[in-house]
């Protein structure tokens, strides 16, 4: 799996081919050494793991046959056997899952295949900045647009969005009690960052933020909710924290450009947050850390909505090109074992290290790039992945919300981390001669994969609108210094719109996430459509088709009003689809997203079978509420 992410750099990533094409041509190879099992994709809320080093197993799953051993690549490129005989003392006999649909996979060989034919990627922009990318939408809302934005980000510098709005009362310690406060929540020192014996009442630490009750000890709740999705625990609250994010389409769940969105259901998808950090802070940074030196897998978004008068968050953000010679330093030169590693596994992985701002000046004067940050409460401060960071609340107690993503573009490096912390796993269970805990975060070649698969099914969607420009539209285009192409076609397009960043661009909408909505996918006009209307002959022509249409709406409307009057229980439901306004009786919308052109064509076979089985579950009598909400699930 190494040679995957071999060819990364900065400013011109290597996108989702870069991921995939030595994935699946590594599972053609084992094809041919090992019996293969065909089964369909696993889409059952179950993750297949490695049983040597827990990551997730996509493609080039190997397993026993006999006793269900499971075995990833990487183990096997690496040697790391399974036990000498299986469970029932027979030697392992290995068979290759084949766990795709085959139209879907074959679909996905064929898109790869395009884009490595086609013409190379615009090269990203020669003028990499070297500081932190600031916007205030405050004072000038014009300034962040997703051109200026990826200017940054793209190339893995952190961005720093200020004059955020998070309200006054949705985000703050009395909101939380109110709504949350009989809640048992864990709490942990972060002078030794340990886990506090017992549980504790949520309002009784928040109320510390403002009575400082509990000055004597620096405590931090991380991670909440713990063990449910936000909108779970508080609908409202997430809403109210959705309104803050800057960069919807890069930085929402069902964003346009974040690669995690194309995940289907069942796939088990990380847990990508939003989750709340609620901290206490420290008089002088000198004193301790909030967040000792970590690594995201993905990039990250961190919104502070509150804090105590004159707090601020302290950030350290590394270049994450630089990540290798930090972690050379950091053991070279002593600061790793003076500020708490303990030995075992990687520094900066190991989250004990607590840098101090002398060690920050000594990095400094050895080459190592240190973006310095201070976050007050309305700051989004944006954390490119593979970027290791530190945090420390200076000046008082605060709250942050963060959420992760990945952008496109730094697909590879996230499989480059997720490698690190595999070995990082790997190493603390030899050094300790335990099992290996912990699993992968982000099953970021499953992503890939998913990502590929729709893009192969409706590209459309995906290219630049043709009256726009790349680096100049907010949404309907893709950026030009995105290298996430379909075939020779998005290629061309993209390399003819290399516009300047001097032109005026669309702003980003800072709060407003109804204004940002992803378009629709595009969908192929029909040939009544592409016809130009020069005179008035031709929209003439078009009168008798728009007519009949009209008709069978109005038929179709007459039925249903007739229907409703003597059967209660019948309802129409709208199509859920996105775009589409039709509507249909339960029946009669099944078969609609089945067969309908439009329709059928987003969906993966597997999809499209589970569809089928919701149409068998109606018909054989099931409760039509029941089905209509697995329907939702499936398609909403």
């Amino acid at each position: 799996m190494e040679d995957i992410v071999s060819s990364g750099n900065k400013g011109n990533s290597p996108h989702t081919p870069a991921v995939l094409n030595p994935a699946i041509e590594h599972h053609e190879r084992l094809k041919v050494r090992y019996p293969v099992v065909q089964r369909p994709s696993r889409l059952d809320d179950i993750r297949d793991t490695c049983d040597i080093c827990n990551q997730t197993l996509f493609f080039g799953h190997l397993t026993c046959r006999l006793c269900g051993t499971d075995l990833c690549p990487s183990c096997m490129e690496e040697g790391r056997q399974m036990s000498s005989a299986c469970a029932r003392g027979y030697d392992h006999e290995l068979v290759l899952m084949h766990a795709f649909e085959d139209a879907d996979y074959q679909a996905v060989r064929r898109l790869l295949q395009d884009i490595n034919d086609g013409e190379p990627p615009p090269l990203g922009r020669q003028d990499t900045p070297q500081s932190v990318g600031r916007f205030d939408v405050a004072t000038d809302p014009r300034s962040l647009t997703y051109a200026s934005f990826l200017r940054f980000f793209d190339a893995g510098i952190p961005v720093v969005v200020s004059g955020l709005n998070p309200g006054e009362d949705s985000l703050t310690p009395a909101a939380f009690i109110r709504r949350h406060g009989k809640l048992e929540v864990d709490l942990v020192d972060t002078a030794t960052d340990q886990a506090l014996p017992g549980k504790f009442a949520l309002d009784d630490y928040l109320t510390s933020f403002s009575q400082n009750l509990l000055s004597s000890r620096k405590l931090k709740l991380k991670d909440f909710p713990s063990s449910q999705h936000f909108r779970s625990a508080d609908g409202d609250q997430l809403d109210a924290y959705v309104n803050l994010l800057p960069a919807p389409a890069i930085t929402t769940e069902s964003g346009r450009l974040n690669t995690l969105a194309n995940m289907p259901h069942g796939s088990v998808p990380p847990d990508a947050g939003p989750k709340g950090y609620f901290a206490h802070g420290y008089d002088d940074p000198e004193q301790g850390t909030t967040t000792r030196l970590h690594q995201d897998v993905g990039d990250a978004v961190n919104v502070q909505t509150w804090s105590a008068p004159d707090a601020y968050a302290l950030w350290y953000i590394f270049n994450p090109d630089q990540r290798d010679e930090l972690r050379r330093l950091l053991v070279e030169l002593g600061i790793a074992k003076r500020r708490g590693w303990d030995g075992d596994g990687d520094p900066i992985h190991c989250q004990q290290v607590c840098l101090k701002p002398e060690d920050i000046e000594t990095l400094g004067r050895h080459g190592i790039q240190v973006h310095v940050i201070e976050q007050r409460v309305g700051d989004a401060v944006f954390i490119p992945a593979g970027a290791p960071h530190q945090v420390t609340n200076v000046g008082g107690s605060m709250i942050k919300i963060a959420t992760d993503f990945v952008f496109p573009s730094h697909v590879p490096i996230v499989l480059q981390v997720s490698l690190e912390l595999r070995q990082h796993r790997l190493d603390l269970a030899s050094a300790h001669d335990e099992p290996v805990t912990g699993d992968e975060v982000i099953p970021i070649v499953a992503a890939a994969y998913w990502t590929a698969l729709r893009l192969s099914k409706f590209s459309s969607s995906f290219q630049p609108a043709p009256d726009s420009e790349p680096m100049t539209s907010n949404l309907a285009a893709t950026p030009m210094n995105m290298p996430l192409l379909v075939g020779k076609c998005s290629a061309c397009v993209l390399a003819r719109h290399s516009v300047s960043l001097q032109q005026t661009d669309p702003v980003i909408p800072a709060s407003s996430p109804t204004a940002v909505q992803p378009p629709a996918p595009a969908r192929t006009p029909s040939p009544v459509e592409t016809q130009p209307p020069p005179n008035d002959t031709a929209t003439t022509a078009m009168a008798p088709l728009t007519g009949k249409s009209n008709t069978r709406k109005r038929k179709k409307a007459r039925h249903a009003k007739q229907r409703a009057e003597t059967d209660p229980t019948f309802r129409m439901h709208p199509c859920p689809a996105h775009g589409c306004t039709s509507s249909y009786h339960a029946d009669g919308l099944l078969n609609h997203l089945i067969n309908r052109d439009k329709h059928s064509e987003r969906w993966t076979s597997q999809e499209k079978s589970e569809l089928k089985q919701l149409r068998a579950r109606l018909t054989t009598g099931e409760a039509e509420g029941n089905v209509l909400t697995a329907l939702k699930a499936l398609v909403g």
